[in-house]
């Protein structure tokens, strides 16, 4: 990514960058991630490399379609895949966590906050043209961003899932 494009909403083929992970908060410990637990994150950093992370996102508070998909997600997704999955919302860490125990949602799927959009403004899930609804992205070993899809359906999540994760691994 050119410098000059720093605060440029990042597209499909653009690199990410572990620093932009470091402050979502965690919801299982409240906390920033920072440097070391956005390393372990994202999978292009050594000796943490996976094959792709995928990462579904909604800038809506208390949002329905997110809360749906990673239900859908937990139940209708393999273990190898879940383990690779994140989901981000605006929601804060008490929101979320009440929500999660409420609902009885016991999820591998780990929940981070972005109260600022900070990072989802950066990862084109909230744009300038006023698009506020849910984004799936997936990043390969590389950092490269290898889809950026908008407007998912929840239902339908699985197997958009499933699907970017083939088109990875081939």
């Amino acid at each position: 990514v050119k410098e000059e494009d720093e605060d440029k909403p990042l597209q499909e083929g653009d690199v990410a960058r572990r620093g932009d992970f470091e402050t979502l908060i965690s919801c299982e410990s409240s906390a920033p991630l920072g440097p070391i637990d956005a390393a372990r994150l994202v999978p292009w950093v050594p000796p943490f490399v996976a094959d792709y992370m995928v990462i579904v996102a909604d800038p809506r508070a208390q949002s329905g379609d997110l809360r749906k998909t990673i239900q859908y997600l937990t139940s209708n997704t393999s273990p190898d895949i879940l383990e690779r999955v994140i989901a981000i919302s605006s929601d804060d860490v008490v929101e979320t966590t009440s929500w999660l125990n409420r609902s009885k949602v016991d999820t591998p799927i780990k929940i981070f906050s972005d109260r600022n959009w900070e990072w989802m403004r950066r990862y084109s899930a909230v744009v300038s043209d006023g698009r506020w609804a849910m984004s799936l992205l997936v990043i390969d070993s590389s950092g490269v961003l290898r889809k950026v899809l908008t407007n998912v359906d929840p239902s339908k999540s699985s197997q958009l899932v499933n699907d970017a994760v083939k088109s990875i691994e081939r």
